[in-house]
């Protein structure tokens, strides 16, 4: 039985390397029977974090969409953008 991977890229930027890269391990994956989801984190309301709204508001109804997603997968496939010598924003 093979699992369910959820894919996603901290880059927003269209035609980024990470995005490019990111797409030729999806379909190396597929090719081998992963069963995977594609998402853009852009199609998620995110704001950036901020500990103190989350806990004056809870969490913040964009994310709660993406942590759905989160719970139906099995594992994540995250293509990691180098930003200022960290992750990006988005991540």
């Amino acid at each position: 039985m093979t699992g369910k991977i959820l894919a996603f890229a901290g880059s927003s930027r269209r035609g980024s390397l990470t995005r490019k890269l990111l797409d030729v391990t999806i379909g190396a994956c597929r090719a081998r029977g992963a069963e995977i989801t594609d998402i853009d984190l852009r199609g998620y309301d995110l704001p950036i974090y901020d500990g103190d709204l989350e806990l004056a508001h809870g969490l913040p109804a964009g994310a709660l969409p993406l942590r759905a997603a989160f719970r139906r997968h099995d594992a994540l496939l995250i293509g990691v953008t180098e930003y200022n010598g960290g992750v990006t924003p988005r991540l």
